[in-house]
């Protein structure tokens, strides 16, 4: 068999728990490339933060051993240096005679130079404006329906951050579909007689959720379930975890159940553009010539344990994550239990591309 193309799907702050069979986030185009290939139920990042966990999918290595600490627009240089001695699973690819491109969020180190990892066409998108958002306390730059949203005061001196918002302005002004336009195009001109390689790398569904009507309108908000865990007695655990509890104590039921429709709202979001990239692999005739892989950084917390973010604590919620792969040398129609690590598909993706693999 003639080397398979890989599509890799990456997704931030999207936890595992919601897209396990049965779960409440409406996303058709990754439970059909479950139906026709494999979803792992115990999969764990290495550590819940982007930067991080990012480097241990590409390397294989976990943080200690990589050198990537911290998330890199914000700490310390040497605390986000990505160490070169180890070959990347990219450059493993191209040694082989793949082509590789890689499209949307990176944050993985500083530099920008993504030809030095392997990736031959890479189009870092959305940095700037990211950075921007966070030092604005992730305001949105879309208007927001009021009733639907909600901003958390912060104390005197800071921004006040947004936690949640519905938005009636296109999902592709807002950004969503820039990694995937810039994927499609590469694939509309990739050599057939060569194989390929492509990332597809999102911002959503983390950070501030700011979703189109339509996509909440997908859920029932009233009855949504919240987290069985949202009132969580952490009276046992360090006094950190019942500070972080705090800063959101003041909202009620119906606020976090607005919070998760958006969450979920952005999860059908981000599954709309894997279908874009189905329907062009399809159009092209190479569906089943390729490897397509599903998965996130880390998860997010959105009411579980009565926090929101993803960086801290070690709870289930920020460290599973979703993976889901179908394609040539997949199982189809598995589900399994068996525990893997993000880092894991470095070698695992080495394998199934015919490459020689990566020492960790």
């Amino acid at each position: 068999m003639s080397a398979p193309n890989i599509l890799l799907f990456i997704a931030d702050g999207l936890r595992g728990q919601a897209l396990v069979p049965g779960a409440e986030a409406v996303a058709p185009h990754v439970r059909a490339l479950a139906a026709r290939g494999v979803q792992v139920a115990n999969a764990y990042t290495p550590l819940p933060t982007c930067s991080p966990a990012r480097a241990s999918l590409m390397t294989g290595l976990l943080p200690h051993n990589h050198g990537v600490l911290q998330v890199e627009h914000v700490a310390d240089a040497d605390q986000c240096v990505l160490r070169a001695a180890k070959p990347h699973w990219a450059q493993r690819l191209q040694a082989v005679g793949y082509q590789t491109a890689y499209f949307g969020k990176w944050h993985i180190e500083r530099s920008l130079r993504l030809a030095d990892y392997g990736w031959e066409v890479g189009q870092p998108l959305g940095q700037e404006q990211h950075r921007r958002l966070s030092e604005q306390g992730m305001r949105s730059d879309s208007a927001l329906d009021p009733a639907l949203s909600r901003y958390h005061t912060g104390p005197p001196g800071y921004n006040d951050t947004l936690h949640y918002g519905v938005t009636d302005v296109p999902l592709a002004a807002r950004g969503i579909s820039a990694p995937t336009d810039a994927a499609v195009d590469f694939l509309a001109d990739a050599p057939a007689d060569r194989p390929w390689c492509c990332v597809a790398s999102y911002y959503e569904p983390n950070e501030a959720m700011v979703v189109g009507r339509e996509a909440y309108s997908l859920y029932d908000v009233d009855h949504l379930a919240l987290p069985v865990n949202l009132r969580d007695d952490l009276s046992d655990r360090p006094n950190f975890y019942r500070r972080q509890q705090q800063i959101f104590a003041g909202l009620g039921d119906d606020e976090w159940r607005r919070a998760l429709a958006c969450y979920y709202g952005r999860i059908s979001e981000i599954d709309l553009q894997l279908g874009r990239l189905i329907a062009a692999l399809e159009a092209r005739g190479q569906l089943d010539d390729t490897i397509v892989v599903f998965t996130s950084d880390h998860g997010k917390y959105v009411g579980s344990h009565g926090f929101e973010a993803h960086n801290v604590g070690a709870f289930e919620e920020i460290y599973n994550i979703p993976l889901v792969a179908a394609g040539p040398g997949i199982a189809r129609g598995l589900h399994t239990e068996a525990r893997v690590g993000l880092h894991d598909l470095c070698p695992t993706l080495c394998e199934l591309a015919g490459a020689e693999a990566i020492d960790g």
